[in-house]
C-alpha cells in the first residue's frame, strides 16, 4: 500500500513539474518579441489581396463605373458597351478655301480638334488629308456638316467594341493598386534590410506595371470619347458624282479625257519653253559636229575627184 502511494505521489509531482514548464515556456514566448519572417512576404500579400479585393464581383462593378463615366463624358457608349468609331470620308469641292474654313469652324464648335493635316498641289488643284477627332456623340452631325461645302464621294464608319478590354484593364489596375497598398503595409512591418529590399523591389515592379495599365486605360477611354475622322479633300473644277447614269458617265469620261489631253499639252508647252535655254546649249555642239563631219566628207570627195581627173 505504501509502494502504491509513493508511485502516485511521484506521478503527481511529474505532472506538476510538466505543467509548470509549459506555463513558463508560454510566458517566455509571450514576452519575447517575434522576429519578422521574410519567407511569409508573398503569402501575407496574397491574403491581403483576398481581404481587400473581391474578384468575384470585379467585372460587374467595374463595368458599371465605366458606363457611368462614359455617360457623363458623352463617350461612345452604346447599350452600355464601350465602342471606338473610326470614320472615313472622301469629298470633292469647287470652293476649297471655303471648305477649309468651314471645317475648322465646325471642329471648334463641336469641341473637336485636328490631329494631322497634310496638303499638296496636283495638276493645279489642291488636295488635303485631314485626321480629326470629334466627340463620339457628335460624329454623325459632324459628317453631315461636311456636305454643306462639298460633295461626298464616299463615306464609311468602322466600329470596335472594347468593353471587355476596358474591363480587363480596369480589373488589372485595381488588383495592382490593392497589391501596392498591401506592399506598403508590409514595408512598415519589415525589420531587416533584406526584407525591406525585397518589398521595395516588388513595389517598384508593381508601380511600373500599374502605370502601364493606367496609360492603356486612359488611351481606350479617350478613343471611346473621341471618334477619329479621316477626311480626304480634293479641289476640282467639275464634281464627279458616283450616281450618274451610263450616258452621263460616258460623257463625263470623254470630257475628262479631253481635259487631260489639254492639260498634258499645256504642261508640255510649259516644259518646252522652260527647256529652251538647255536645248540651245545642246544644239550648238551638235551643229558644230555635223558641220565638221560634212566638211570633212566634202574635202574627201574633192580629193578623190581630183585624183580621178
Amino acid at each position: 500500500m505504501k509502494t502504491k502511494t509513493k508511485h502516485i505521489a511521484a506521478i503527481l509531482a511529474c505532472a506538476v513539474l510538466l505543467a509548470a514548464g509549459v506555463l513558463a515556456g508560454c510566458a517566455a514566448r509571450k514576452e519575447a518579441p517575434m522576429a519578422y519572417d521574410g519567407s511569409m512576404l508573398y503569402e501575407e500579400t496574397a491574403v491581403h489581396h483576398d481581404k481587400l479585393f473581391d474578384f468575384g464581383n470585379l467585372s460587374a462593378s467595374n463595368h458599371m463605373e465605366m458606363a457611368e463615366d462614359q455617360t457623363v463624358a458623352g463617350g461612345g457608349a452604346q447599350d452600355g458597351r464601350a465602342v471606338i468609331a473610326t470614320a472615313n470620308i472622301s469629298i470633292q469641292t469647287k470652293t476649297y478655301d471655303a471648305f477649309s474654313a468651314a471645317l475648322k469652324a465646325e471642329l471648334k464648335t463641336m469641341g473637336g480638334y485636328t490631329n494631322a493635316f497634310d496638303e499638296w498641289n496636283y495638276d493645279s488643284n489642291r488636295h488635303a488629308s485631314v485626321t480629326a477627332r470629334v466627340p463620339s456623340q457628335k460624329l454623325d452631325a459632324f459628317l453631315d456638316s461636311l456636305e454643306e461645302n462639298g460633295t461626298v464621294i464616299s463615306r464609311s464608319i468602322n466600329t470596335a467594341d472594347v468593353t471587355d478590354e476596358m474591363i480587363e484593364t480596369g480589373s488589372r489596375k485595381q488588383a495592382l493598386q490593392a497589391e501596392e497598398a498591401a506592399l506598403l503595409t508590409i514595408l512598415e512591418k519589415a525589420q531587416t534590410v533584406e526584407d525591406i529590399i525585397r518589398v521595395q523591389d516588388r513595389l517598384s515592379n508593381v508601380r511600373s506595371e500599374l502605370e502601364s495599365y493606367l496609360q492603356k486605360l486612359q488611351s481606350l477611354q479617350n478613343q471611346v470619347a473621341y471618334s477619329t475622322v479621316n477626311i480626304d479633300v480634293q479641289e476640282v473644277n467639275r464634281i464627279t458624282t458616283p450616281t450618274q447614269k451610263f450616258g452621263a458617265l460616258a460623257s463625263s469620261g470623254f470630257l475628262a479625257s479631253l481635259r487631260n489631253i489639254g492639260s498634258g499639252l499645256r504642261n508640255f508647252a510649259l516644259w518646252f519653253i522652260g527647256a529652251i535655254p538647255w536645248l540651245v546649249l545642246l544644239a550648238i555642239p551638235t551643229v558644230l559636229v555635223i558641220w565638221f563631219i560634212r566638211r570633212r566628207r566634202r574635202n574627201k570627195n574633192a580629193k578623190k575627184a581630183a585624183m580621178d581627173a
